[in-house]
């Protein structure tokens, strides 16, 4: 006996274990390294359910492909954890500031060059300008 499964149950299955990897990683307050990949990893799947191969954004797709053959070698969300304990800075951190993440610039991130057609995609779409930190 085997199991076949259609198009339709197969992107439902996809997008619930992708909204569940994603919930982990909203959960996770230290390194999110494992989370992000998985993730990622989902989202480009998703990208390709269908008729159409590769749909997944080209500044995500960047950085699945760094994530994903082990290229990044540091992270590449930067975390602050607002007024959290453990994490507020007198004068610095606003009362009530929620935690946030924020894609690094890819000039604070340790990489090689095999996606260098996808860092431009990365840089506009993902990362943004770069902050003042």
């Amino acid at each position: 006996m085997s199991a076949t499964l259609t198009r339709s149950e197969i992107r439902e299955l996809s997008v619930a274990a992708c909204l569940a990897a994603l919930a982990r990683l909203e959960a996770q307050t230290g390194s999110i390294f494992a989370e992000l990949t998985e993730v990622l990893g989902w989202l480009y799947a998703l990208g390709d359910i269908g008729t159409k191969r590769n749909q997944m954004h080209p500044g995500l797709r960047w950085a699945r492909l760094m994530h994903a053959h082990g290229w990044l070698l540091t992270e590449t969300v930067y975390f602050g954890g607002g007024a959290m304990p453990g994490s507020f800075m007198p004068g610095k951190t606003v009362l009530a500031a929620l935690p946030v993440r924020r894609w690094l610039p890819r000039t604070r991130i340790g990489m090689r060059r095999e996606a260098k057609h996808l860092e431009a995609e990365y840089d506009a779409h993902v990362a943004g300008p770069s902050p003042a930190w």
